[in-house]
């Protein structure tokens, strides 16, 4: 998935919401960003293109500090794919 591959984003359930949300680093907002992301159709796709594309803020139901968990994971360095396997 590169930055140009965004059709996922026409299904998200953020898709009309402001980025403030998502981008705050106080923690009832996190809590709310992740609301969003809990019943969202968009959420794998969205977590794998912030996995791969470096974001900033909630996406795909994680922080960035999530993410980086993910990152370093010895499942990650190896296959991507490990992202279908998340519970979020």
């Amino acid at each position: 998935m590169n930055k140009l591959d965004r059709d996922w984003m026409i299904n998200a359930a953020c898709k009309d919401m402001g980025p403030e949300l998502f981008m705050s680093e106080k923690n009832k907002e996190i809590r709310l960003a992740k609301a969003v992301c809990a019943g969202c159709m968009a959420v794998k796709a969205c977590l794998a293109y912030a996995l791969e594309n470096g974001e900033k803020g909630v996406w795909g139901g994680t922080t960035e500090r999530q993410r980086r968990r993910i990152q370093y994971s010895e499942k990650y360095k190896h296959d991507l794919s490990v992202v279908k396997n998340i519970a979020i």
